[in-house]
């Protein structure tokens, strides 16, 4: 089975939690992505630190965004879908919580609620 790979967005300082859980999914034997990178916290000058998570980007053919409560104000999240833009990768935006009112991130597709199967037709 050939994978895709994917890069995963996330709001680092409030959603490491959901990312961990979802990571952990995309591993599974049976799954068809393969994850490049996901999002990290700035710990390097800015120039660098967008740089280095470009390049890393640039490896995906889609980004994958879990929306949390804070997601669309992030802005790890609006530099990584900058990137992706820049190179024309599709990206999706994956609801990451249940019974939580949230906000898409402008221009970063589709919302769909978090499925196994719904993620693979999307994708």
């Amino acid at each position: 089975m050939i994978k895709r790979k994917v890069f995963v967005s996330y709001d680092v300082e409030k959603d490491e939690k959901l990312k961990e859980v979802f990571l952990k999914i995309l591993e599974r034997a049976d799954s068809p992505f393969e994850v490049v990178g996901h999002s990290v916290k700035l710990t390097e000058p800015v120039n660098n630190w967008e740089y280095n998570t470009g390049k890393v980007v640039m490896k995906a053919e889609i980004i994958l965004v879990l929306l949390g409560p804070t997601t669309h104000k992030a802005p790890g999240v609006k530099k990584e879908l900058e990137a992706a833009f820049d190179e024309e990768i599709p990206s999706i935006q994956i609801v990451g919580y249940k019974n939580v009112t949230l906000k898409p991130v402008p221009g970063a597709g589709q919302m769909i609620q978090w499925s196994w199967e719904q993620l693979k037709k999307m994708v």
